[in-house]
This record gives structure tokens, C-alpha cells and sequence, in this order.
């Protein structure tokens, strides 16, 4: 089996028509389609079902893209890394993000990494834990940075860096800010507006649960920040967030924290990234970066120190290889 077939296998697959993925490929579609047939006689089973729809892989295609899509991205990572040792530190960077770590820890990281190493492109997608699981695994991101996930993720490391500590908030007019004594059923029975990630979903199930209670169904789910606190500050909404979000908020009297049974809820952030395969040159920078963000300030970026150069050249040292 060699790495130019696995490379014409993964480019059918994923275009789905032999023609189309010969045009990506840049080879002809005969010389496509017969080094196709060759890995199927080479593993001794159909890898691709033919119709006149396109192609679809079998089983056997499907076991061999979840090796093939890591081995081929592991190549590029190596080819990045040799670049990079002869040029210094240069070269992509793909980043996972939770929605609620947007606009805190991943910017320093981000302006600390791009003012020591111009050189380095960075892409930031923001998703879902489970997205970014499958693009780790797959060796299409290099690293996300996420809240802990419920349980282990076969492939994926989590190392925590940083504690979540969530309060139930609404604006200071709300009923429940103003009452004394909030219960359980008080809050599901509230209109709440949350983060649309499935780890939130979770997290308000298990919480609910402790009181005998479902999750509430009274719910506008967005994965903008920004919005969850507009319509909570309206006043009709309560929410769920971490400390380190709401600081300002609070400060100014225009959030306050409800006072409830079992808040606030401690949990864990930190970065992801897949067990046993070295990361690139850069995502190792990347991840000295924010280790040292979390390890001096659990505060939103509005707090941080803003970076400067003898920090950069401290962690570009004790990152470098």
C-alpha cells in the first residue's frame, strides 16, 4: 500500500465521482481508476461501491479512510515541521474553539503567537465539541480548546488548564434575583437562553436531574455570546456562564447572580489535542501559549496583561524543540 494510493482513495471518496477527483488530483481518470482497482486487489476486498450516482466507500473503504485521513495529515504535519525548522517557526495552524472561548484566552494566544512568529497562518473554527473530536482525530485541526468533555474521547487527550466556576444570571430586576429563596423548580420553570452546544445540553440535564427535574423547554439557544447577554440584560432571560464571562457584567449592575440550590457548578477547560501523535512545530508553540495565558489569569482578556516582547521570547524559548 503506498501513500500516492492512499491519497487517490481519500480525494475518490471525498468528491465522490472518479472524474471529479481526477481533475483535484491532477492525473488522468484511467490512471485514477487502476491504481483504485490495484488497492482493492492489494487489501482483497471492494473499497468503493460503483454506481452511475458516483461512489460510495463499503465497510472496508470506511475502515480504511479513518487510517488513511490521519496518515496523510501526519505526512503534511511532517512536511510543515521540516519547513519550519529550516525557516523558523512558520507554516498553518488550525484551531478548535468553543463558542464561550471566542473572545477570551484563544485572542492573547492568537496576537502572542502571530507578533514571534509572523510567519504563521492561523485558522480559528468555532464548534461543537464533537466536531472538533472528529477534525482532531482526523488530523484536520491541530488542537481545540474547549470546556472538559463528559466523558473520555477515544484518541483525544484533554489536559485541564483552567476552572469553570458557572452561575445561574439575569438581569438585576428579574423575579429570581430579587427573591430570596430560589428553588429548583423555580429555575425550570424560568425563560433561559444558553450556549447551543451539546456539553451546555448535558450540563443543564445533569444539573436538573439532582432535583428530579427534566431540563426546561422554555428555551432560545445561540452559540453568539454576545446575544445571550443582550437578551438576558433585557430581563426576561436567565442563563448559565462561567464567572470569568459575566465579571464586567456583574460589575456594572447589569447581570446579577441568582442565589440557587447546588450553584455555582465547578468544572474544566483546557486544550485537546490526540493522544500518541506529535503535534506540529507551531501548535506546540501555540500550546505554550495559552498554558502560560491560563496558568497566570483565569479573568476574560479584558483583564490579562496585554503581551509583550520578553514574554513572547520566554515562552517562543521554552516551547522551541
Amino acid at each position: 500500500m503506498e501513500l500516492r494510493q492512499l491519497r487517490h482513495f481519500v480525494g475518490v471518496v471525498e468528491c465522490g465521482n472518479v472524474s471529479r477527483a481526477a481533475v483535484e488530483l491532477h492525473i488522468t481518470q484511467p490512471a485514477l481508476t487502476r491504481s483504485i482497482h490495484i488497492l482493492e486487489e492489494q487489501v482483497g476486498t471492494p473499497l468503493l461501491h460503483r454506481s452511475s450516482r458516483g461512489v460510495t466507500p463499503t465497510e472496508a473503504g470506511l475502515l480504511l479512510m479513518r487510517h488513511a485521513k490521519p496518515i496523510l495529515n501526519s505526512l503534511k504535519t511532517a512536511e510543515g515541521d521540516l519547513q519550519a525548522l529550516l525557516s523558523g517557526a512558520s507554516g498553518r495552524l488550525h484551531v478548535g474553539v468553543g463558542a464561550l472561548f471566542a473572545n477570551c484566552i484563544l485572542d492573547e494566544a492568537i496576537a502572542s503567537l502571530v507578533v514571534a512568529h509572523p510567519d504563521v497562518t492561523v485558522k480559528v473554527t468555532v464548534g461543537p465539541f464533537e466536531e472538533m473530536a472528529d477534525m482532531l482525530r482526523d488530523g484536520c485541526m491541530d488542537l481545540a480548546f474547549s470546556v472538559a468533555p463528559q466523558a473520555s474521547v477515544e484518541g483525544i487527550a484533554f489536559e485541564a488548564l483552567l476552572d469553570i466556576h458557572s452561575h445561574a444570571v439575569a438581569a438585576p430586576d428579574h423575579p429570581l434575583v430579587q427573591s430570596t429563596e430560589v428553588s429548583l423548580k423555580d429555575l425550570y420553570d424560568a425563560r433561559w437562553a444558553l450556549v447551543d452546544q451539546r456539553h451546555m445540553s448535558a450540563f443543564m440535564d445533569g444539573y436538573f436531574a439532582t432535583g428530579g427535574l427534566p431540563a426546561p423547554t422554555n428555551v432560545v439557544l445561540t452559540n453568539s455570546l454576545e446575544l445571550l447577554r443582550s437578551l438576558v440584560r433585557r430581563g426576561e432571560f436567565v442563563t448559565m456562564l462561567g464567572a470569568s464571562w459575566i465579571a464586567e457584567d456583574l460589575k456594572r449592575g447589569e447581570l446579577a447572580t441568582i442565589h440557587a440550590p447546588g450553584l455555582p457548578v465547578h468544572r474544566k477547560a483546557g486544550l485537546l489535542y490526540r493522544k500518541g501523535v506529535p503535534s506540529p512545530m507551531v501548535a506546540e508553540l501555540f500550546m505554550q501559549q495559552i498554558r502560560g495565558i491560563c496558568a497566570n489569569s483565569a479573568r476574560p482578556k479584558a483583564h490579562y496583561p496585554r503581551p509583550v516582547s520578553k514574554r513572547l521570547q520566554q515562552h517562543s524559548e521554552t516551547a522551541s524543540p
